[in-house]
């Protein structure tokens, strides 16, 4: 897809295809409040579901599996994976975890096959269908129907734009629902909400750390050096622009915890500054740079968001990747990064090197299993005061699927049905934002949530503007 056609896209869909109703402006939040409360009241049962979990062998798709039969151990689950013989120890240990669970595996060669999933929909009766089989780059969404519910982790923004056009019939249907994007942009919208409204605001800036993979698996690598190949789709200056020479450049370093916090959150702050402390981080195409911006400025005041910049970054450890990372994005040419097959043969050529390290941040890390991950979102108004959040989980696999899994029982939960929506439209109203925040930062193994913190100064990644400016001068 051209730039022209996804700007095109994304600016006329966002700000014209929803009705208010869809995007709720300040004035109808406490009418939508009460409205919530009242559901929340006629749906405190909580019943037994069937779940058909697309990817439900991978490092995700397992993991979610395990969440669910945490939280609601009467669940069904039929399990997609494409190798019997994985498919067959995935479940193996599940039923050694939860030997009363009610789990089955199906094999599938190809789990993008529309006609498949709607014979499994049909067949075991499923009321959520969760689709963690990634990579989404180049694919079509699947049909959004046939189910109660369907979420995925979908991040490819040309993806999210081809599913938020379809039709949900009648499902609720939430795609981009992880950790990051997901869970990051309820945040983002929440760290929003606190500023004072009748100030313009300056700047939404997302910014990620994971260890190694995180857990998440080598699949995690292709993606990762696909999207280097990817336009930079943030907002700069107010205006949304696509910045093809700036995904992979390194942005300097970012503080996962704050400088100041109220005393009963001291030792969640504490400790993320000791886990995680300063990180290296570079420019990555996440989409809620550009969608969460774009939503609230339809949703409220859009004068207050006319001279709004964004960004998106993440950066990993040891340090050394994010410095040969930033070497090699600078000699490698863009087209290359984005060819599956370069991609692919990258990620298998430095797939060892990546499990080493992995091993050793395991043995490094006294606290975790060497998957630490965190996040911090800032939103600032145009003195440079504003509102900061820091979230930090011992997993990024876990966090992802947890995150996910949690999504899903809420839409089960509180239904919306015919909707296809992000998480910063679907939790744009307070109440049931505070609902999904409470059940996102409260999952095991989280180790600091800050909430939302008022600073006096928040400064963006200490090379973000030079990064921003090369990329411009190369572009023109």
């Amino acid at each position: 897809m051209c730039r022209r056609s996804l700007s095109a896209l994304l600016c006329s869909f966002f700000l014209t295809h929803y009705s208010a109703e869809a995007f709720p402006t300040e004035k109808s939040f406490n009418a939508r409040s009460q409205a919530k409360q009242l559901d929340a009241v006629a749906t405190s049962i909580e019943p037994a579901y069937t779940y058909l979990l697309l990817g439900g062998t991978g490092h995700i798709g397992t993991a979610v599996a395990h969440h669910l039969l945490i939280r609601q151990p009467q669940s069904i689950l039929h399990l997609v994976g494409r190798n019997a013989a994985t498919g067959q120890c995935v479940l193996l240990d599940l039923k050694a975890q939860h030997p009363h669970a009610q789990i089955e595996f199906h094999a599938v060669v190809d789990i993008w096959k529309a006609q498949e999933l709607q014979r499994m929909l049909e067949l075991f009766s499923v009321d959520c269908v969760i689709h963690t089989a990634g990579p989404y780059a180049h694919r079509t969404p699947l049909p959004l129907t046939g189910c109660r519910v369907y979420v995925d982790v979908a991040d490819p923004l040309p993806y999210l734009e081809q599913a938020l056009l379809r039709k949900g019939g009648n499902t609720t249907a939430l795609v981009a629902a992880g950790a990051f994007p997901g869970m990051s942009n309820v945040l983002g919208v929440e760290a929003v909400a606190q500023l004072d409204p009748q100030r313009t605001i300056q700047s939404l800036r997302f910014q990620y750390f994971t260890a190694g993979l995180g857990g998440s698996g080598p699949v995690n690598l292709f993606i990762t050096n696909v999207g280097f190949g990817d336009p930079m789709t943030q907002y700069d200056g107010g205006v949304l622009r696509f910045f093809m020479e700036l995904s992979g450049r390194l942005l300097g370093k970012v503080d996962f915890f704050l400088p100041q916090v109220p005393e009963h959150l001291q030792k969640a702050n504490d400790r993320v500054r000791e886990r995680v402390g300063t990180k290296q981080v570079f420019a990555w195409p996440f989409p809620e740079a550009a969608t969460v911006p774009t939503i609230l400025k339809d949703a409220t005041d859009s004068f207050r968001w006319r001279r709004i910049d964004s960004s998106a970054a993440m950066g990993t450890a040891p340090d050394v990747w994010n410095t040969m990372l930033g070497v090699l994005v600078q000699l490698i040419p863009r087209a290359w990064w984005r060819k599956e097959r370069f991609s692919h043969f990258l990620a298998d050529f430095s797939q060892p090197l990546v499990s080493a390290t992995d091993a050793w941040l395991k043995w490094k890390d006294p606290f975790a299993n060497g998957e630490t991950h965190a996040m911090r979102i800032d939103a600032t108004l145009d003195d440079q005061s504003g509102i900061s959040i820091v979230q930090a989980h011992d997993s990024f696999r876990q966090c992802v699927a947890q995150s996910c899994a949690e999504f899903a029982m809420d839409c089960l939960e509180y239904p919306d049905p015919g909707t296809v929506s992000l998480p910063e439209q679907r939790y744009a109203d307070p109440v049931a934002r505070q609902r999904i925040i409470e059940k996102l930062t409260t999952t095991p193994g989280t180790f600091c949530y800050t909430g939302p913190v008022s600073l006096q100064r928040i400064d963006g990644p200490t090379q973000l503007q030079e990064a921003l400016e090369k990329a411009k001068q190369t572009e023109r």
